[in-house]
C-alpha cells in the first residue's frame, strides 16, 4: 500500500501548512508510518505495505490546532505517532494521509506535589531526567522507557514495571488530567480531569489529540534488580505470587519465565549476589523468602526476575523502615540498578 490519498498535491498541503515542518521523504514517511507490528507474522502480512503520504511534526499546540483544521476541511486522514513503540500498528496511517509526528512536543512543563505537567512528545526517560533529581519517578512504566513518549504511552499503553503497585493507566488516579484537541472544522482544546480523562485513555488519539498531561509520580527508590533460580516453573511461579501478595515489601516487578530467557538479562548475570550479605540493605531477608530462595536448582529449569526497594517498609505515616532477617543466597544473580545505569 503505497499511501492512501491519490488526488491530494502533498507538495500543496506542505506549502499551505508551512511553517509546520512537513516531511515528503518517502523514506522517512515510510520510517514514521510503521511501529514494530512485524513482531506478529499475520500482522506484518497485512502491514507492511502500509504508508502514510506525508509527515507533519508540529512544534506547538498552535500547529496541531492548525494541522487538524487544514486536514478536516479537506478530507484526509490523520494519525498520530508518538515514537511508535507499540507492536500491533496501532500509530499506522492505515488510509495513508498525514502522520501526525507529535515528538517535538516534548517540554517538561513543571513538578508540584508529585504531580509531573508534561507535553505529549516528551520521552519517558527524559521526564525521569526532570523527576528523579527531586525524588519522583514514574509510578509504572513500559519496557520501552528509553524511547516512548508519555503520550503515546497514555493513548496507546496499558501498564508496565511498576503496575504491580500501581496498577494500570485505567485505574483512577494514573492519569489526573489531559489537554486534548479535536479533530473538527473549528477543533477545541479540551482540559480533562479525573475520571473524565478515562474515554482518552488508551484510545490512540481517535477522540482528540494528547498535547498535554498530568501525571501523578512515585517516590523514587534506589532499587535492585536480580534473578532468582527455581527447581521448576511451579516453584517459580509459587513464590512469585507470595511475594506478589506480601503488602510489606516494596516490588516493581517480578516477572516469571523459562531459564533460557533469563540468559538475555546480562547485567544481572554478570556476578555473584555478594551484596546479598548484607543485612541491612537487602530486601530478601524475609523469613517467607528464606525457604523459596532455598529452592533454587542448581540447572536453573526456571527463573524470576524483580525489582525491589532494597528496605523492608512499615508503618502509615513517616515510611519508618526495618532491616530484614539474613537470608543465604548462592543461586541468585543481582545486579544494583542505579539511575544511571537503569536509563
Amino acid at each position: 500500500m503505497d499511501g492512501g490519498v491519490k488526488t491530494i498535491d502533498w507538495a500543496k498541503v506542505a506549502a499551505d501548512l508551512a511553517p509546520i515542518e512537513c516531511i515528503a521523504d518517502r523514506a522517512l514517511v515510510r520510517q514514521k508510518s510503521r511501529d514494530f507490528f512485524w513482531y506478529s507474522p499475520v500482522l506484518n502480512e497485512r502491514l507492511k505495505g502500509v504508508r502514510g503520504d506525508l509527515v507533519v511534526a508540529p512544534a506547538s499546540e498552535d500547529e496541531v490546532v492548525r494541522t487538524l483544521a487544514y486536514c478536516h476541511a479537506r478530507r484526509i486522514p490523520v494519525t498520530p505517532r508518538g515514537a511508535g513503540t507499540g507492536n500491533y500498528g496501532q500509530a499506522m496511517p492505515l488510509e495513508g494521509g498525514v502522520v501526525l509526528d507529535l515528538a517535538r512536543l516534548d517540554r517538561f512543563l513543571g513538578l508540584e506535589d508529585g504531580v509531573a505537567r508534561v507535553q505529549a512528545g516528551l520521552k519517558l526517560i527524559d521526564l525521569e531526567a526532570h523527576t528523579l533529581p527531586q525524588g519522583w519517578e514514574l509510578r509504572f512504566h513500559p519496557s520501552t522507557r528509553r524511547t516512548a513518549t508519555i503520550g503515546g504511552f497514555v493513548a496507546g499503553g496499558s501498564g508496565g514495571v511498576g503496575s504491580i503497585q500501581f496498577g494500570g493507566l485505567r485505574n483512577r488516579g494514573n492519569v489526573l488530567g489531559l489537554r486534548l484537541v479535536t479533530m473538527e472544522a473549528e477543533p477545541r482544546i479540551l482540559e480533562l480531569g479525573g475520571d473524565a480523562v478515562m474515554p482518552a485513555v488508551h484510545a490512540y488519539g481517535t477522540n482528540g489529540i494528547i498535547t498535554e498531561l498530568s501525571m501523578p509520580l512515585a517516590r523514587a527508590w534506589p532499587w535492585h534488580e536480580a534473578i532468582v533460580s527455581f527447581a521448576d516453573i511451579a516453584r517459580a511461579s509459587a513464590f512469585a505470587n507470595a511475594l506478589g501478595e506480601a503488602d510489606a515489601v516494596m516490588k516493581k516487578l517480578i516477572a516469571v519465565f523459562d531459564w533460557g530467557a533469563a540468559q538475555y538479562f546480562k547485567p544481572l548475570l554478570g556476578r555473584r549476589a555478594r551484596g546479598l550479605r548484607d543485612a541491612g540493605r537487602q530486601p530478601w531477608r524475609h523469613a517467607g523468602v528464606r525457604t523459596a530462595l532455598r529452592r533454587g536448582s542448581r540447572r536453573h529449569p526456571a527463573a524470576l526476575r524483580v525489582h525491589l526497594e532494597p528496605h523492608h517498609a512499615v508503618g502509615a505515616e513517616g515510611r519508618s523502615h526495618h532491616h530484614l532477617p539474613a537470608v543465604p543466597v548462592r543461586r541468585a544473580r543481582l545486579s544494583r540498578q542505579d539511575r544511571a545505569h537503569d536509563r
